[in-house]
């Protein structure tokens, strides 16, 4: 969050803190009003932000680099040869890898989900993972975490 948007919510929660002191004229309740305004705007605000960051909108300059790095590597990545149907120049899509997820390890398309959003956007993400990592995904257990794994490791998936 920018200084400028900062000062703005202070400034927000100043002024309506005051008008809570004048209603009640009392320092105390501007004072008191002035805090809790504060910490509900900027949670309000803090929380639309990253909304919008994980829906596609603008991210936050400090992790910028890093995103767009790790964006270009799993798209330079997401190439499959695996997959029957998929010519050499295509990339997989979101909803085909969302699928094959589904279809592969058995599981919910929310699961699927879940898995993709957590960053595993390719097969190849799932050969270095271990159970821990794929348990800290919503929706998935240990008994799961085992049976992706293994099904990724599994000789008919590796096509051998």
């Amino acid at each position: 969050m920018k200084t400028k948007e900062k000062l703005l919510i202070v400034t927000v929660a100043l002024v309506a803190g005051a008008m809570f002191g004048l209603l009640f004229r009392n320092w105390a309740a501007w004072a008191g009003s002035t805090f809790v305004l504060f910490a509900l705007i900027y949670a309000g605000y803090w929380r639309y932000e990253n909304w919008k960051a994980r829906k596609g909108g603008k991210r936050d300059p400090e992790i910028e680099g890093m995103a767009v790095e790790s964006d270009e590597r799993s798209t330079a990545e997401a190439y499959n040869p695996n997959i029957a149907g998929q010519s050499g120049d295509d990339l997989i899509s979101r909803d085909k890898i969302l699928e094959l997820y589904t279809r592969e390890f058995n599981i919910p398309w929310q699961k699927a989900e879940n898995l993709y959003d957590a960053g595993y956007t390719r097969l190849g993400d799932f050969s270095e993972a271990i159970p821990a990592d794929l348990i800290m995904v919503d929706g998935i257990n240990p008994t799961l975490a085992r049976k992706i794994i293994s099904r990724v490791n599994s000789e008919d998936m590796n096509g051998t």
